[in-house]
């Protein structure tokens, strides 16, 4: 139980942590086990779950999980949910289609486990491209700035 760390209020006020890279995939493979995002907090606080629990949360929130010290693998499923694209502006289209594609963010979109739809067999994306953002050429971007406004 409580395998998953949060520090409250972390999307509200600024942390040293928001200037780290948080999602590398030297961080997805835990090259640097020592390194200072695996490091405990004292300001992080464990959310009580158990194993089919599910958990919503503002993407901003630090978060992360716990040392696996049990013999079993424990699997978490993260499912990011934005308001329908074609109700926003096409400079935030545009991010979360860069979002949802994994180029402009921390991770290596040419990295050897990256998987994106873009990737699926055909027969996999049939029935769910409407759901996907589409790649918008030539549209400025909303800036990506996850440092809250100093307060």
């Amino acid at each position: 139980m409580a395998a998953y760390a949060v520090i409250p209020g972390f999307h509200r006020k600024l942390h040293e942590l928001h200037y780290v890279n948080a999602h590398t995939e030297s961080l997805s493979r835990v090259e640097n086990p020592n390194g200072r995002l695996f490091e405990s907090l004292p300001d992080q606080v464990a959310v009580p779950i158990n194993s089919g629990d599910v958990i919503f949360g503002d993407a901003r929130l630090i978060h992360g999980a716990f040392p696996n010290e049990q013999l079993e693998d424990r699997t978490i499923i993260t499912l990011w949910f934005h308001s329908y694209c074609d109700s926003l502006t096409l400079a935030l289209q545009s991010r979360i289609s860069e979002i949802f594609l994994r180029t402009g963010v921390d991770t290596d979109p040419a990295a050897p486990y990256k998987m994106t739809s873009s990737d699926w067999p055909d027969e996999n994306r049939v029935g769910c491209d409407f759901y996907f953002p589409n790649k918008l050429a030539g549209i400025d971007q909303n800036p990506r700035c996850r440092i809250p406004e100093r307060q």
